[in-house]
């Protein structure tokens, strides 16, 4: 029996497909041209806009959402060719390898005041996995790398997506005066 964090994230892995469907052909294009350094620099810019919102709000609220989802889906988009290929198959199987993740989280791992932090922190991980080549290209370099690289796109998905819900959480709470 699934809890209700775990219904809400699956529930949210939904809405993020969906919005992958509408928007696949974008994605694809843009992966097919840059490969995984095109979901870096994605990844990368929302949470640069992530990071500028936060410092002008101090706090995060329904204007991050927006940034939190495109994370979770380029994250999702930047797992798939550490280990397949194919894109629209494998979109699903990714969810449902992080939604494991989510699953086998301890009440202790869960703590909403330090999802932003875990957010941040597996993105700087993410950004030291990448090594430039003389030419200026970058690239992963060894095995343990892409496995390194895999486990923070794996955190920022988590992370971002327990975020969203926090954030649906709280609005609904104000709106029904429970907060």
């Amino acid at each position: 029996m699934l809890s209700s964090m775990q219904e809400s994230f699956s529930s949210l892995q939904f809405e993020e497909f969906e919005t992958f469907k509408k928007t696949y052909g974008d994605n694809v294009n843009l992966f097919m041209e840059f490969e995984l350094i095109g979901m870096l620099v994605r990844i990368q810019d929302k949470t640069n806009m992530l990071k500028i919102v936060l410092n002008k709000q101090k706090s995060i609220d329904e204007s991050s959402v927006d940034y939190l989802t495109d994370i979770m889906n380029y994250s999702v988009l930047a797992s798939i060719p550490l280990t397949m290929t194919d894109f629209t198959k494998n979109f699903t199987s990714q969810q449902e390898e992080f939604f494991r993740v989510v699953s086998e989280m301890t009440e202790t791992q869960l703590k909403p005041d330090t999802y932003l932090s875990q957010l941040l922190d597996a993105n700087r991980t993410f950004m030291k996995i990448f090594t430039v080549a003389n030419n200026g290209v970058m690239y992963v370099g060894s095995d343990l790398d892409k496995t390194i690289l895999k486990m923070a796109l794996t955190n920022m998905h988590v992370y971002a997506g327990l975020l969203v819900l926090e954030i649906r959480k709280a609005k609904t709470a104000s709106s029904t005066g429970l907060d």
